[in-house]
């Protein structure tokens, strides 16, 4: 029941009879038509206590005697506008008037756009019980003021965001009084909502404190995956009570000291602490900081089975001065609840719709704005997870860098322009990342990376480009989805890469590239990977005169797989010889030995029917073949031993 809506608390008495009429069905609790002695007393001690001295149990008994005209030991309604009549001090009598939509006091209050999200209201309530949420269907009293007596006088404020939530001047102000009343704040989205983009449209004053809680998906269109929502939330309701409970002990403990370091009689009191534009979210359990910046960082470390990652990230947050409770490390593939969790982040960012785990997510009160997430981040890429958790500050700095790439980048196009001039109309895709980076990158990096020539065709109004090598690689546009694909077929949205981006040529791609995994499920991204502007011709050859030479010196390697026999026959021949060389597995090998295997192919083409091994001597391949030819394999053998000599 919303404080301030008593007419005699305010130091008026009931004078009309819809005020009268009011005050007694407060009273009423039984809804027999009569008031006691003992619902006197009860509304006396719950709402009186500007008069609970005036009104002792002797006194009630003596207006009911007074007042009591059938002598049934109650009163009814015209007996009771005759005590309210003889009152002469209106400050005797403090019974609230009822509110505007009974009973006043709620466990939910569900906000949300009728239109859109009506269906998951109402099955909301019926999960909850009709009595126990406010949904302004079944309310009588539909008013603003109704609403905002609404929220006040809820336990749980639960708002199910669509399209439209934060286009209802009604949703933004349910909304803001919760935050303005300190609600307990429960996030939830209609399936098929694009969470990320609605909460961009949030209003300031609140976008933070909404964006940093967790979002949870409610389907009404299986009861198997609503009954998965409805215990998120049920989840996220009990964390709440939690984080609660915790901040009022910890507010105690505060007090406590302040008031210790005063000492007696001091007459020093502890200043009012102003909570940030997060609306008080923290990660569940997570401890208030202290007074350096990195302390109020709230962190949260998303892996998927990469739990040893996961923890030397953690690590390093504490190593930036983060609190030990503040960092989490969540594995996505065992609870639903972080998966959805780290999903509502990285929308809330802007940051996409694919991840590269292990994910690092920065929030916190020293942030304005939406939490900042970092994908993978590489050993060069840890400034930048320094840099938000020391807050705005550092955020602005990070902001610069960025903005400094962004200059770099459009010297980079400058660059290209002069390029087009000297006739560099092909594209290299290179990776311009460490070695270390690229050998440890789960994308099949090898099959991308290469010199694509330009062809005369087109795809989407742009031009189509071809790997050198490999007829089957195509760079080209798709239209219908404003990406550019690498890929068998132009035109079709396939293939083993791609970048988000509408730009005129490769080379002017801005957004980060993502790859297929190599073990399959699903892309990954690669940010290293760069489109550049070259002449074919001469880039191969320079290319080929380099990987030559590093061949040459590197010796013999054989790519093949332990289970097949004509790759154990070739290692036992090369063994039985004493010739060194080194083992590729090609099932398992990382993002370096994909690329020079290729290298490979590409210097020396693959005969048609060609099997495993392949085999690098000294800069000239060789291939296994079936039945592997004694001939063949006598070639390979004395390639390799003079490969080997050579390298030593």
């Amino acid at each position: 029941m919303g404080a301030g809506n008593s007419a005699l608390s305010k130091g008026a008495a009931p004078t009309s009879e819809a005020e009268a009429e009011a005050t007694f069905q407060a009273l009423d609790t039984d809804g027999d038509g009569v008031l006691g002695a003992d619902e006197l007393k009860a509304g006396i001690a719950k709402h009186g206590k500007l008069c609970k001295a005036k009104w002792t149990d002797a006194k009630i008994t003596e207006t009911i005697c007074k007042f009591d005209v059938d002598g049934d030991g109650k009163l009814d309604r015209d007996e009771y506008a005759a005590v309210l009549a003889d009152l002469k001090d209106p400050r005797c009598w403090c019974i609230p008037a009822a509110p505007r939509n009974a009973p006043g006091q709620w466990e939910y209050f569900l906000s949300h756009v009728q239109r859109e999200a009506g269906i998951e209201a109402v099955q909301l309530q019926s999960e909850w019980g009709k009595k126990q949420c406010w949904l302004d269907r079944n309310m009588k009293d539909k008013s603003e003021a109704a609403m905002h007596e609404g929220v006040q006088g809820s336990n749980f404020f639960v708002c199910i965001l669509s399209d439209s939530y934060f286009k209802s001047a009604y949703c933004c102000k349910e909304m803001q009084w919760a935050f303005a009343a300190g609600k307990k704040v429960l996030s939830c989205y209609k399936v098929g909502s694009n969470v990320g983009a609605i909460l961009q449209e949030a209003p300031e004053t609140y976008r933070a404190a909404i964006s940093a809680i967790d979002s949870t998906k409610l389907d009404c269109s299986d009861p198997d995956y609503f009954e998965v929502g409805l215990k998120k939330l049920r989840k996220a309701a009990e964390a709440a009570v939690a984080r609660e409970a915790e901040a009022k002990r910890a507010e105690a403990e505060a007090e406590a000291e302040a008031a210790a370091e005063a000492g007696p009689g001091g007459g020093s009191s502890a200043k009012a602490k102003e909570e940030p534009a997060t609306g008080g979210y923290e990660h569940g359990g997570a401890k208030k900081g202290g007074a350096s910046a990195q302390a109020q960082a709230v962190v949260t470390v998303f892996h998927k089975g990469g739990a040893a990652g996961a923890e030397q990230l953690r690590a390093f947050c504490v190593a930036q001065g983060a609190l030990p409770d503040n960092v989490m490390v969540s594995d996505i593939g065992t609870d639903e609840v972080a998966r959805d969790g780290m999903w509502t982040m990285v929308r809330a960012s802007g940051a996409g719709n694919s991840v590269n785990l292990p994910l690092v997510a920065v929030g916190g009160p020293h942030i304005s704005g939406a939490h900042r997430v970092f994908f993978a981040p590489s050993a060069g890429e840890l400034d930048d997870v320094a840099a938000a958790l020391a807050g705005d500050e550092g955020i602005r700095a990070l902001e610069a860098k960025q903005k400094a790439k962004e200059e770099a980048r459009k010297a980079d196009l400058a660059r290209r322009d002069g390029d087009l001039n000297k006739g560099l109309v092909d594209i290299r895709l290179a990776w311009e990342g460490s070695d270390e980076a690229l050998a440890r990158h789960p994308g099949g990096i090898g099959r991308v990376a290469g010199v694509y020539r330009k062809e005369a065709a087109q795809a989407g109004g742009r031009s189509v480009y071809t790997k050198a090598g490999d007829e089957r690689s195509k760079l080209h546009f798709v239209e219908s989805h404003a990406m550019w694909f690498v890929g068998p077929q132009p035109g079709k949205a396939s293939g083993c890469a791609n970048a988000s981006d509408a730009a005129a040529a490769p080379d002017m791609i801005a957004a980060a590239w993502e790859v297929i995994r190599k073990e399959g499920g699903g892309w990954v991204g690669a940010a290293e990977l760069v489109a550049r502007r070259v002449n074919a011709a001469a880039e191969l050859e320079s290319e080929a005169k380099e990987r030559l030479a590093r061949r040459r010196a590197r010796g013999v390697v054989v790519f093949g797989r332990p289970q097949c026999p004509l790759s154990n026959a070739f290692e036992q021949l090369l063994k039985s010889h004493g010739v060194k060389y080194k083992a590729v597995n090609v099932d398992t090998c990382d993002a370096y030995w994909d690329m020079e295997a290729a290298a490979v192919k590409q210097g020396d083409p693959p005969p048609k029917g060609a099997l495993l091994p392949t085999i690098d001597a000294g800069g000239k391949g060789f291939y296994g073949r079936s039945p592997w030819e004694h001939h063949d394999m006598m070639k390979a053998l004395a390639a390799a031993r003079e490969a080997a000599e050579a390298a030593e």
